[in-house]
């Protein structure tokens, strides 16, 4: 019961957090709290309800979110409050908002549309709580009619997954649809953020494709560095290719920016390409006669938690042998580091290294339709978490001897393109392995115009797990 009790305050909070400072998700909840809440608000706690009036007057008046305009709102209410000898309740009010705020800061960049997710089921179960009591009430009396009049009069609050919505008149739903854009979850530098553009947003499920040993468990780890980097909350799921010391020797190196072992590491610093030839690469040289040390590496995770400025874990890594855990168990992983968490952690982006070492839900299935059950299930949980949720998978055989991947080298079955909405080629032969470099291209991409034939040269150093340093077309 305790547990309970605390997994609805944390959700409680992180919704009232919702609605002070994101446009998104007081658009959506504004729409439904007047003719759902019947003056007395969807929340449990009155404090709740309280603050969260304030919010929704500010929207009907200036069309947004109070963001720092609540503390204002809040000296304004509680003056007003103690002027009529009401000093207790303005205390408790300022102590929640002070609260917030804290756990505001440390909670990083919000994701808007599983906020609004979860106001649905919380003010759902706030209601079936209150329809519980009343039936309750009434039975306890013995008043039959009057309890089926309460369950026939019980409406659900529609926010969120499944939340019907008219297209043409719900003006939160454009809105909505239009913040959801505004960025990428994940963003780089130079070419390549011309190349990636929005593919990593949230909702998304976007893969690499490329032979062994070319690369792909080295990408994926540095769109999750590079977002953690960026303050985006990153759960890594090794399942199976890497050991938890192989991937955080990994993650170590690009923490302190020194290879593990000694050796002369070349770090690519421009790279240039003119007419059809292949780019011409400029490299800075340093001997390390030193590799990495365990002390050097916690003292780089001890600088870059102290950049992050938040108490609360950016980048989560749970590692597992291969074929043994399949979608359904890595949802079990992320809902359980959700309710450990007072905050209710949640992941802006998820990567599984690498999709196709997963275990199947059904054994018993066909090989294919194995695959394309774990790609639909991995589909549907960028959608449930509205999160990028990003993967690897394995090219065919003639990949070997092919100069450039296309679509039709995919492994095992071919619906895996009919479920992601980016796939990403990685083309690398031995000459431009020995440069650090490789090549990519879009093989899927369901928003924005792309060419398979059009790649993008990307040069990095492994050696420093930086697969990304410089970039030309």
């Amino acid at each position: 019961m305790t547990r309970i009790k605390k997994m609805e305050g944390s959700e409680e909070r992180r919704v009232l957090i919702g609605m002070i400072t994101s446009d998104s998700v007081l658009n959506v909840i504004a729409a439904q709290w007047s003719k759902e809440s019947n003056g007395s608000g969807l929340f449990k706690s009155k404090h709740s309800n309280l603050i969260a009036s304030w919010c929704i007057k500010h929207h009907e008046k200036y069309s947004m979110a109070p963001k720092a305009a609540i503390q204002s709102i809040f000296d304004s209410w509680s003056d007003k409050q103690r002027k009529l000898g009401d000093d207790k309740t303005p205390e408790m009010v300022g102590d929640l908002l002070e609260s917030m705020q804290q756990e505001n800061r440390n909670l990083g960049k919000l994701n808007a549309e599983y906020i609004t997710d979860l106001a649905g089921r919380h003010f759902n179960r706030v209601r079936l709580d209150q329809l519980t009591d009343e039936l309750q009430g009434e039975l306890s009396v013995g008043d039959l009619q009057k309890a089926e009049a309460i369950i026939n009069q019980y409406k659900r609050v529609e926010l969120g997954v499944g939340a019907g919505v008219d297209p043409l008149r719900d003006m939160e739903a454009v809105q909505q649809a239009f913040a959801d854009r505004q960025e990428p979850l994940v963003e780089y530098d130079g070419e390549l953020k011309k190349f990636f553009g929005h593919a990593f947003e949230r909702d998304g499920f976007v893969a690499f494709l490329g032979s062994s040993k070319r690369g792909k468990s080295f990408w994926l780890q540095d769109v999750a560095w590079r977002a953690m980097e960026q303050r985006r909350r990153v759960a890594f799921f090794e399942v199976g290719d890497m050991s938890q010391n192989q991937i955080m020797r990994r993650f170590m190196a690009r923490a302190a920016h020194r290879p593990l072992k000694a050796e002369l590491v070349r770090k690519p610093v421009a790279i240039k390409r003119e007419g059809i030839g292949k780019p011409s690469i400029k490299y800075k040289s340093k001997y390390f006669s030193r590799g990495l040390s365990w002390r050097k590496a916690w003292k780089a995770c001890e600088r870059i938690v102290r950049i992050s400025k938040t108490s609360r874990p950016l980048l989560r890594l749970s590692c597992h042998l291969n074929n043994s855990i399949p979608v359904s168990g890595i949802e079990g992983v992320l809902a359980g580091w959700e309710r450990e968490d007072e905050q209710g952690w949640t992941a802006d982006l998820i990567v599984i290294d690498y999709a196709d070492i997963l275990a199947p839900e059904d054994s018993r299935r066909d090989v294919r339709d194995q695959t394309n059950d774990t790609w639909r299930r991995l589909r549907a949980l960028s959608q449930k978490m509205h999160c990028l949720v990003l993967t690897a998978t394995q090219a065919d055989a003639r990949s070997y001897q092919s100069h450039l991947l296309r679509r039709q080298n995919f492994s095992e079955d071919r619906r895996k393109h009919d479920h992601v909405t980016g796939m990403i080629g990685i083309s690398v032969e031995d000459e431009e392995k020995e440069k650090g470099l490789c090549r990519l291209n879009w093989i899927d991409l369901r928003e924005g115009e792309f060419s398979e034939t059009r790649v993008i040269y990307v040069v990095g150093c492994l050696a420093l797990a930086n697969p990304a340093m410089v970039s030309c077309f």
